[in-house]
């Protein structure tokens, strides 16, 4: 093989390894060349088109552009910008905290967003600062550290025990956020003497709706006189659902102190437990005209048909509220025996009650129900009409359209509208 041949073929084997094998540097260079002018041009297409799909291999040059791009207008170029810088992952949080405190406040909230949706632990201590200090990005960097999750949960603590002094109310919600994992930490705030600590502390655990709070929700309600704080306590109660919670809130009942204005919450939070060892407790309630309100609706949530025959009787009571309690707590059990108690209800000089007592009769699906509800119809009763319209189109009675025309035209509830347009029924 002559030499001129010998060196020809090296040459197609260094092209091979170089313009095939591998990108070459140069290609390289005119790909990202190309992606940067589409991502500065003024063309939308051409720029969600570079930030949907930068350039392989060039992280470095291409994660500041991208974070430029968080500085658009359009939700759709700002929100591909950074759900791409979020999937270069930890490569991008360094770049990003770069520009965390820059002047620029748009760019601010984004990237501290952005920071979020990657969970990369290192922007925890910037973003405790900031929910710290800067009450206007505050919001954003709680929500940003409750994606982080279980990590930054004692910052975000540390910031709910400053109090008013603080963001603790973003710090609450993020914690709320986190779930499960913040409640051991939660829980020694509930003997705090400041009580905004205490509302956000008895809050976050009422809605994560953790059993461990149980036990001590109830410590704190037998050691306090302060109403505000055992209304708050039966509130998370109420929310967390724990049966546990039943005997020492019957017990509490018992007591002979000046709280009885917290009866009330108390018997609430017996129906939402749904326990039905509260049912005797319940229904004597029921006759106390100082729980007789909460009682009503307990007895519905408790669920037990032992409570009918009260809960009959309380559609007779002088308080509208409890009336229409009962009403509704009736309508859960579709008792026969309650039904021509709730037909003389549809007549009651309240219009909610009425209201109410009409839902009732159309939830029992039953002849014997549904004849007072028609009765309603030929009486030209529009209010009983317009609380069930739903029932007087299911039952598709000849002529009903112009009274149901009637009703949608002295409506103005749109959920009421699509209901017609959905109705199947031409003439509607």
């Amino acid at each position: 093989m002559t030499s001129n041949i010998r060196c020809v073929l090296i040459s197609v084997i260094l092209i091979n390894l170089i313009f095939i094998q591998k990108p070459s540097l140069f290609a390289q260079q005119c790909d990202i060349n190309n992606w940067i002018l589409q991502i500065k041009s003024e063309d939308f297409y051409l720029q969600l088109n570079a930030i949907n799909h930068p350039p392989k291999d060039c992280d470095s040059l291409v994660i500041p552009f991208l974070i430029q791009s968080l500085g658009e207008s359009s939700f759709t170029l700002y929100d591909a910008a950074m759900n791409t810088l979020t999937s270069f992952g930890h490569v991008a949080v360094k770049p990003l905290l770069s520009v965390i405190d820059t002047s620029d406040t748009e760019i601010r909230w984004k990237t501290i967003k952005t920071l979020g949706m990657i969970k990369d632990t290192i922007a925890i201590p910037a973003l405790e600062r900031i929910l710290k200090d800067e009450k206007d990005l505050s919001m954003h960097a709680a929500m940003a550290l409750s994606r982080i999750g279980e990590p930054a949960i004692s910052p975000l603590v540390k910031e709910l025990s400053r109090g008013r002094d603080g963001n603790g109310y973003w710090a609450r919600d993020a914690l709320v956020e986190i779930g499960a994992p913040c409640v051991d930490e939660i829980i020694p705030l509930l003997n705090n003497s400041d009580f905004t600590i205490f509302y956000w502390a008895i809050w976050i655990v009422g809605e994560i709706k953790d059993k461990r709070a149980t036990i001590p929700l109830i410590n704190v309600l037998v050691n306090t006189n302060n109403n505000s704080q055992i209304r708050s306590i039966f509130e998370a109660l109420g929310k967390i659902g724990d049966t546990a919670a039943v005997i020492p809130i019957l017990n509490y009942l018992k007591r002979d102190d000046n709280r009885t204005g917290t009866h009330g919450e108390a018997i609430r939070t017996l129906g939402l437990i749904g326990d039905t060892r509260a049912l005797d407790v319940v229904i004597k309630a029921l006759g106390d005209s100082s729980t007789e309100t909460e009682a009503a609706e307990a007895l519905g949530l408790l669920g037990d048909p032992k409570a009918v025959p009260f809960l009959i009787e309380a559609l007779s009571f002088k308080s509208p509220d409890v009336r229409w309690r009962a009403a509704k707590s009736l309508g859960k059990f579709k008792d026969d025996r309650a039904v021509e108690s709730l037909a003389i209800a549809i007549k009651d000089n309240h219009s909610y009650v009425r209201k109410q007592a009409a839902h009732a009769l159309a939830s029992y699906q039953t002849i014997a129900a549904s004849k007072f509800l028609i009765n309603a119809l030929k009486e030209h009763d529009l209010y009983i009409i317009d609380a069930v319209p739903i029932f007087y189109i299911g039952m598709g009675l000849s002529g009903s359209e112009p009274i149901l025309i009637e009703v949608l035209e002295q409506s103005i509830d749109r959920e009421l509208v699509m209901i017609y347009l959905f109705s199947g029924n031409q003439k509607l």
